[in-house]
């Protein structure tokens, strides 16, 4: 048979163009998938990145505002990157999606980490790293049990879980109270004819390896613990039953109505009632003069009876939303968005006393699969990090002129301020899972990334500092090293009591203000010294 000139040439063509054509689909992709990936409320913060980037290499711009714009492009960079990782990670089994979010998920501090290493910047990567930890599991948990607190009761946390994030929490104080012991007690092996107290020797940096080496392989035994031999033990269960905490509700509902009074005035008496008429008119057709309050009983009949109660309730619900009084109707005339927001979160809390107790059963209720496919996600994950790195190198060059400039230590800068613009995505998310009673998932945003920062990210910049010959060590001075081994002590007694309330966050935020406070009255450090350079100059 023979074939059509036409054909002949066609087919090398089509074979010839076969790669092109897939890159211009997968940029078609990516073009498509953009409404997707930036549709977070924290985008507009994107134009500071550029900003910050030409700013710092033209000089243009000064170090201090070069350090706040690349900060506060940071953060819906990293809100973004974490985003797309979810997106990546739920085309994958549960492993490989885990060791995603373990590499990704605390990837600014990586790639800070990283710049500070290129640098020669130790201190500033010990700073950083140590401050993002108390940071996370003292002030971000702390205040989201506050939050938490202010609605719940008591909130339940799971013991199981715990006991393991206690023990990981244990090895990374290890691992950094060690070397301490042995620098700060001179017992460690030193060679006395050259030393310089400014320089790690030799026998510091080995055994700083030794410990990252080891806490790196402990890490990736306790993902295989939960997400393999004992992964039925981490798996979501039903929450127990939980009572609203009824003194900050009834404070909450106080409030809001003596604002509402308060806007009364400005409405005639006439307009008063025949908006009251017309309430009570609504009112008595649709519920028979009974009370609006009565919805939130909740339910405690037997469980025949359980369903038919349950749609009786949610009629009443229904026809309960569907009804404005006259104080509503003032209020949606008069109040601000804001008083409108507070209103709209006690009534919702109200609607929702479901049997469980519970008010966030209906976030989870329309979760699909991934929005956007594998390679386009592969493609975002690699050009967002990008735009990360970028970020992070300006963040880290000036952070001496910000603090010069703000009249602060880099201590302080370093420990303090750093740490904010890299978390703020899991400060919201830990927040609103407190505030839903969801304390697993709020101890795992906190805690969790406490111990990934520990156990993986800062044993990571010691290893990836051997192979760029950087003496990366984790010796911290001694009030870092107290401050760890506390912040831990209180984290762990925490957890195994299984229980939280607001008592309990407002201390963690006392104890975190305290730290900060040691931190701000910390002898003044240069930090951003290329230790290497000062090592050959010295020598």
């Amino acid at each position: 048979m023979t074939k059509h000139p036409d054909e002949e040439e066609t087919l090398p063509l089509t074979r010839k163009n076969s790669p092109r054509r897939a890159s211009s689909s997968l940029l078609d992709e990516l073009r498509s998938s953009t409404d997707i990936v930036f549709q977070s409320r924290y985008n507009w913060l994107l134009v500071l990145g550029p900003m910050a980037v030409l700013g710092e290499a033209s000089g243009t711009l000064n170090e201090a505002a070069c350090f706040a714009f690349s900060g506060l492009a940071l953060i819906p960079l990293a809100e973004r990157l974490s985003f797309i990782t979810e997106q990546v990670a739920e085309h994958t089994n549960g492993t490989i999606g885990a060791l995603l979010n373990a590499t990704f998920g605390n990837a600014p501090e990586l790639l800070i980490s990283v710049a500070a290493l290129n640098s020669g910047y130790y201190r500033v990567v010990q700073l950083a790293m140590l401050g993002s930890m108390f940071t996370n599991m003292i002030l971000v948990f702390g205040v989201a049990c506050l939050i938490g607190g202010f609605r719940w009761q008591v909130q339940e946390l799971r013991l199981t879980s715990g006991n393991v994030n206690v023990l990981m929490l244990m090895l990374s104080t290890s691992g950094l109270l060690f070397p301490a012991a042995l620098v700060l007690t001179g017992q460690l092996d030193l060679d006395v004819h050259n030393r310089d107290d400014r320089i790690p020797s030799k026998q510091e940096v080995k055994f700083s390896r030794v410990n990252a080496a080891v806490m790196l392989i402990l890490y990736l035994c306790f993902l295989l613990f939960q997400l393999g031999t004992h992964k039925d033990e981490f798996d979501e269960k039903p929450r127990p039953k939980t009572k609203f905490n009824a003194f900050c509700r009834r404070f909450l509902r106080r409030t809001n109505q003596d604002v509402i009074s308060s806007n009364h005035d400005s409405f005639s008496q006439t307009e008063l009632r025949l908006l009251r008429r017309k309430s009570h008119q609504s009112e008595s057709k649709l519920l028979n003069g009974n009370d609006l309050m009565n919805i939130e009983e909740d339910d405690t009949s037997a469980d025949g009876d359980s369903s038919v109660h349950h749609r009786r309730r949610q009629r009443k619900m229904s026809l309960g939303r569907s009804i404005p009084t006259a104080d509503a109707m003032l209020h949606s005339s008069v109040s601000s968005d804001k008083m409108k927001h507070a209103l709209d979160l006690d009534f919702s809390s109200t609607h929702h006393d479901d049997e469980d107790g519970n008010a966030s059963d209906d976030s989870h209720a329309h979760h699909s699969g991934p929005l956007i496919s594998l390679r386009v996600g592969i493609g975002w994950l690699f050009i967002i990090t990008l735009c990360v790195s970028a970020i992070t190198d300006v963040l880290v060059e000036t952070i001496d002129g910000f603090a010069a400039r703000m009249g602060v230590s880099q201590v302080f800068t370093s420990m303090v301020i750093v740490p904010f613009f890299s978390n703020v995505a899991e400060q919201v998310s830990a927040f609103l899972f407190a505030y839903r009673n969801e304390m697993d998932l709020c101890v795992g945003v906190t805690v969790g990334s406490a111990i990934q920062i520990a156990t993986f990210v800062l044993p990571g910049s010691v290893l990836i500092g051997m192979m760029m010959d950087r003496s990366m060590t984790l010796f911290f001075h001694g009030y870092e090293t107290v401050s760890l081994f506390f912040g831990v002590m209180v984290v762990g007694v925490i957890l195994q009591s299984g229980t939280t309330n607001w008592l309990v966050g407002a201390i963690l935020v006392g104890i975190y203000v305290i730290f900060a406070s040691g931190i701000w009255f910390h002898e003044v450090e240069e930090l951003t010294v290329d230790a290497e350079t000062f090592r050959v100059s010295g020598g």
